[in-house]
């Protein structure tokens, strides 16, 4: 299958991190497509299988602009299974509140624990079927979070919720 990158940022905005992952993906010859060349966004996404959304996190702080506003606009009305990574762009994680605009994702995906906001009813339209993905938390870093989150995976690596 092929895998395409699309960034909302030039590179020299990314953090050091950021930048040493996208290293990762140039050294395994992965396509990256620089959301300012609008035409072959459009094409990628006509041709896409399935849209994974890992633009905006933990920080967001109202509504997403420039171009990571444009892509999800475009991946939203492309049609296409979007699967968000720990939650859908747009959307705070923490109230549930979309944002203008914010990825509607048919398989937002949380990370080791479910993120609150993507069960409050403002968050409906953004949520499709929630899945929970072990990352390999060690269970007592749960507990010393005063959390029992006991054996929630049993064998599985990725449970729906």
């Amino acid at each position: 299958s092929n895998v395409s990158v699309v960034m909302a940022d030039n590179p020299d905005g990314l953090s050091q991190l950021t930048r040493a992952q996208l290293g990762v993906l140039r050294s395994m010859y992965v396509p990256i497509i620089y959301q300012t060349d609008y035409l072959k966004v459009a094409r990628l996404l006509g041709h896409a299988d399935i849209i994974v959304d890992a633009l905006l996190g933990y920080n967001i702080l109202g509504n997403p602009r420039g171009n990571y506003a444009d892509l999800i606009k475009f991946a939203n009305a492309s049609g296409k299974k979007i699967l968000s990574i720990d939650g859908p762009s747009g959307l705070d994680p923490d109230t549930g509140q979309a944002f203008i605009p914010c990825i509607n994702a048919s398989h937002p995906l949380c990370l080791g624990l479910l993120k609150k906001g993507l069960s409050e009813k403002g968050a409906k339209q953004a949520v499709g079927r929630l899945y929970l993905a072990d990352i390999g938390i060690p269970k007592e870093v749960f507990q010393l979070m005063g959390l029992d989150a006991g054996n929630i995976f049993g064998k599985e690596a990725i449970i729906r919720v």
